[in-house]
This record gives C-alpha cells, sequence and structure tokens, in this order.
C-alpha cells in the first residue's frame, strides 16, 4: 500500500478527510494529489458542501499541502491545525465559515 485516504461523516453535509497519507518512499509523485482529489470528488457526489481536516502541526509539509490544495486553517492548539475547504458545485473555492 502506498496511499490511504477516507472519508467520515460529520453532518448533514461535512465530511472530514481522515488517515490520509502517503509511504515516504513514495512522495512527491503526485499520489496524495490524486488521493486528496478523489476523495473530494467523492465528498462533492456525496452532496458535500465542506470538507475538514486536522493534521500534525509538526509536519509542515502536510500542512504545506492542504493550504496549497485549497484547505484554510480554521483552529489550532498546541499540536494540531484545523482545516476546511468549502465545496460549492464543480469549483474549488475555499473560505472560513462565520
Amino acid at each position: 500500500m502506498v496511499c490511504t485516504g477516507a472519508l467520515k461523516r460529520q453532518g448533514v453535509s461535512i465530511y472530514e478527510i481522515v488517515r490520509m497519507s502517503v509511504r515516504s518512499d513514495m512522495r512527491s509523485k503526485g499520489l496524495g494529489r490524486t488521493m486528496l482529489q478523489h476523495l473530494e470528488d467523492t465528498a462533492k457526489s456525496l452532496k458535500a458542501v465542506k470538507l475538514i481536516l486536522e493534521t500534525n502541526r509538526a509536519w509542515e509539509d502536510a500542512v504545506g499541502f492542504y493550504m496549497r490544495s485549497g484547505f484554510v486553517i480554521i483552529g489550532e492548539n498546541e499540536n494540531r491545525y484545523y482545516f476546511e475547504k468549502i465545496l460549492t458545485g464543480s469549483s474549488r473555492t475555499s473560505s472560513v465559515s462565520s
């Protein structure tokens, strides 16, 4: 196995991305981007309007990856960043909900 990721329903139209990982020797080959796009497309097919996820603050590569992928930080604590991405139709727009 080289790449994993799953969606977990958190509400009527909110899904959380969990267990997202790419084997270290297979990184920087586009697998994470492909997996993330698949999860986003699947969430859209399930009528999701928001994706959320969290990651370790120390994993700078993961933090940057999610930010480049349109996720925004909506919270943090000593160890974790919390992200969201608003899904609207087929576009990839992100924003912080009020």
